[in-house]
């Protein structure tokens, strides 16, 4: 009796089979490929938007500093260490600056930045300019809804009450 094998292809077959796979390979590489191509051009428009926000910044004679392990699309600005009056007036006068240049700010939430000191730090973000970012130190009021939680495993947090 001849044995029958049911995995037997003829030579034709097996061409178009891998014929087929190498197109369904083409095509898929093709649709990877346009993908990051729109990522590419989508983060070079982010980039290039950044950097005329942050010229526009610095001629008011505010300081973006780009981070060194970024791909462009990111400035943050240090507006410093805010504990007297005068370093207030500076910042709502540098806030003032930033509003007319950027728009409407959106909280980015605080954080706690030294607890003996009750040192806090604040930031925010612009809605129309993703990637930028704007921070600054200040002491946390006496008064203030905030309070710092110290934990018995050596470290301190921000508790905000709403």
């Amino acid at each position: 009796m001849a044995r029958q094998c049911r995995n037997i292809r003829t030579l034709a077959e097996v061409e178009a089979a891998i014929h087929r796979e190498a197109e369904e390979r083409k095509a898929y590489l093709r649709k990877q490929l346009a993908e990051v191509d729109a990522l590419a051009a989508q983060k070079l428009e982010q980039a290039v938007a950044v950097r005329q926000a942050a010229a526009l910044v610095e001629g008011h004679g505010i300081p973006c500093r780009f981070p060194s392990w970024d791909d462009g699309t990111a400035c943050h600005i240090d507006l410093g260490l805010v504990l007297t009056k005068q370093d207030r007036k500076r910042l709502v006068s540098d806030l003032a600056k930033l509003r007319a240049v950027l728009g409407r700010r959106k909280d980015g939430g605080r954080s706690l930045d030294n607890a003996k000191r009750r040192l806090v730090q604040v930031e925010y973000a612009y809605p129309d300019f993703p990637g930028i970012t704007v921070s600054w130190k200040e002491r946390l009021p006496k008064n203030a809804k905030c309070r710092i939680e110290r934990r018995r495993s050596y470290y301190s947090t921000l508790v905000c009450e709403c």
